[in-house]
């Protein structure tokens, strides 16, 4: 790095209190630092408070070296390795699998909603509980949060567009089948059905919350069909109710699907939160700005459409 005077003994005040090689030219005031990976974002941080970042004359520059050989990096590597790995490693080995879809997760949702839909139809609460306990609607979700949070844009993406596939295939289901019925029974709808059709608030901060505890509960290791609950309580029975209404009530069709919109953004605004509090990221500084300003930026998207839903109440 390179600083102009003013700076530069500011700037040696924090390399001293580094326990990590470093060299120093006070001639051209350049500071040369060697540090493990693990250490350089809040190396970094820390030396930026000493500089004023409006002076031209003030640069770092980060690069990797082919091959250094040093006891002192050797101890800090040593000490790094003895600890306790973050867990966004395994966490995003575990958040490749939603980014894809499969035919599997296509079959087990729409099972799901066709048994919410029997649910629904008897009013048997029951057998809607069986129904979300069926349906992997959290992965999506949880992959989508995982993904930004360590800067992953493509992973991202594909899950919410895994999640979108998969809840319209469960929607274009229920229809179907509803239709179907329709020809040989009358149907009757019932007041879990009907009490879809009023749109409300609240179903905004109660997807929020929901999608915060199933991340949390996700990372701290509870089981995914435990955690998946949550998500699925949200989802699978309003996207019924939207699929049954498109056949028996197509003007009021909209309302579960506004619900759908708002459950869907709640859990996603829930996860970034969850991440945000874990603070889980990625390891390297430059790749720790790249996430955190998509986790901004996504956020306010997020929460522009949360909005936009909600502007029927006004």
């Amino acid at each position: 790095m390179h600083s102009n005077a003013e700076d530069f003994d500011r700037i040696m005040q924090c390399c001293s209190k580094l326990d990590a090689a470093h060299f120093v030219d006070e001639e051209s005031r350049t500071v040369t630092i060697y540090l493990p990976d693990a250490d350089l974002g809040a190396t970094i941080d820390e030396i930026r408070m000493s500089m004023n970042s409006y002076d031209k004359t003030n640069l770092i520059e980060v690069t990797t070296p082919d091959f250094v050989i040093s006891r002192t990096l050797e101890k800090e590597e040593e000490k790094e390795a003895g600890k306790e790995v973050e867990p966004v490693e395994k966490l995003m080995q575990d958040t490749r699998k939603y980014a894809v879809l499969e035919w599997s997760k296509v079959t087990l949702t729409t099972v799901a909603a066709l048994i919410a839909l029997s649910g629904l139809f008897l009013d048997n609460i029951e057998i809607v509980v069986g129904a979300m306990l069926l349906s992997p609607l959290l992965g999506p979700v949880y992959g989508f949060a995982i993904s930004l949070g360590v800067g992953k844009v493509k992973s991202a993406v594909r899950s919410i567009v895994v999640l979108v596939v998969l809840l319209l295939f469960s929607v274009a289901m229920v229809a179907v089948l509803t239709f179907a019925t329709s020809l040989f029974i009358p149907l009757t709808l019932t007041a879990r059905i009907t009490s879809r059709e009023v749109l409300s608030p609240l179903y905004v901060p109660i997807a929020l919350l929901l999608g915060f505890a199933s991340m949390l509960a996700m990372t701290k290791g509870i089981p995914e069909i435990a955690a998946g609950v949550a998500i699925s309580v949200a989802l699978v029975p309003p996207a019924a109710v939207a699929g049954i209404l498109l056949v028996v009530k197509p003007a009021m069709a909209a309302y579960p699907a506004i619900i759908v919109a708002q459950n869907v953004l709640g859990l996603m605004a829930g996860a970034l939160i969850s991440v945000m509090v874990l603070n889980l990221g990625p390891r390297r500084y430059y790749e720790k700005v790249v996430a955190r300003r998509l986790m901004v930026r996504t956020s306010i998207i997020v929460a522009v459409l949360i909005g936009i839903t909600l502007i029927p109440y006004f």
